[in-house]
């Protein structure tokens, strides 16, 4: 019990000042399985009044934490346009090119966002038909710098079967982060692909990374067809992930499926205990469906959205 209220009081005192109240907010969604665990030994000790705080307690984190998928009205006998998205790390380009292509073919997305990518996996994912899928590229690597040599190979792509526009690559970020325009069925969307710097190696850069990207979502006027997709290297009950979603933003996954279900990281070994990857969309989105799939090579797992939008 005492081991649990740690925890909580690391969750929420913590803040980001430190990465074990880093760590310990992106495990949220494990807590409530442990307290259940708990409350299930003390009702094997024949500790009746415990077990039955423990599971109080583990239920008033699910609903707290959120992880009953939500509920939401179906809204395609309105008049609507759906996008398909699909998002991964692929672990510095290492990511099965035919397995990547297999999932495209498969699951038939209008845009693909792509991270840790560079010119030789670019072109491996072409040499395995990537571009004959999704014609319409837009790449961008980091800008030479004196951080470790890594961080130079960090690119972020979009990928789409439409024409992209309105290119952008947002400053000040330690990975590019990108936007485009792309008309699909005849509405337009803004297509933002990131991937935010590890809290592990610099909180500086992590929060900073967050911050830009929650200034730049702020200022846009129209985000009622946007779609932010990318490795946030973060989770729900992350302060500056939250600060995002909270400017006028949804994640899609919490509208799918149990939490636990839908972790993306790490897959090497096959033990995904967090969700990295993330899909945001205004709260009007109807989320027809959020899955994960594993991608041999890469440490994350892909993640595939259908998305319905409300017509303007």
């Amino acid at each position: 019990m005492l081991i649990l209220l740690a925890w909580l009081g690391a969750m929420a005192f913590g803040g980001d000042d430190s990465t074990l109240s880093i760590l310990l907010a992106a495990l949220y969604v494990w807590l409530p399985l442990i307290t259940l665990l708990a409350a299930a030994i003390a009702l094997s000790l024949r500790d009746r009044a415990g077990a039955l705080a423990l599971f109080a307690g583990a239920s008033a984190m699910m609903l707290l934490f959120g992880i009953f998928p939500h509920g939401e009205d179906d809204p395609s006998n309105q008049p609507h346009t759906d996008l398909r998205v699909l998002e991964l790390n692929t672990l510095i380009g290492a990511a099965s090119p035919s397995e990547l292509v297999a999932l495209v073919r498969s699951s038939n997305p209008d845009v693909v966002i792509l991270t840790e990518t560079d010119p030789n996996s670019r072109a491996r994912f072409k040499a395995a038909g990537l571009d004959q899928l999704l014609p319409y590229n837009f790449s961008k690597m980091p800008k030479a710098t004196n951080r470790q040599h890594y961080v130079n190979m960090f690119g972020t792509d979009i990928w789409s079967k439409t024409p992209l526009e309105n290119k952008y690559v947002l400053p000040g970020t330690v990975f590019p982060i990108i936007s485009a325009t792309t008309v699909v069925r005849g509405t337009e969307f803004t297509v933002v692909g990131l991937h935010a710097f590890s809290p592990v190696i610099n909180r500086a850069d992590w929060r900073n990374d967050l911050r830009l990207i929650g200034y730049y979502l702020e200022s846009r006027k129209d985000k009622s067809h946007m779609v932010v997709a990318g490795d946030f290297n973060a989770t729900a009950h992350h302060a500056p992930f939250d600060q995002i979603v909270s400017i006028g933003f949804k994640d899609a996954a919490d509208y799918s499926d149990w939490a636990f279900n839908l972790n993306t990281w790490p897959t090497q070994p096959n033990l995904p205990l967090l969700r990295l990857d993330h899909v945001l969309v205004p709260p009007n989105v109807y989320v027809k469906s959020f899955k994960v799939h594993k991608i041999s090579l890469s440490d994350h797992a892909a993640v595939t959205a259908e998305l319905v939008y409300p017509s303007s």
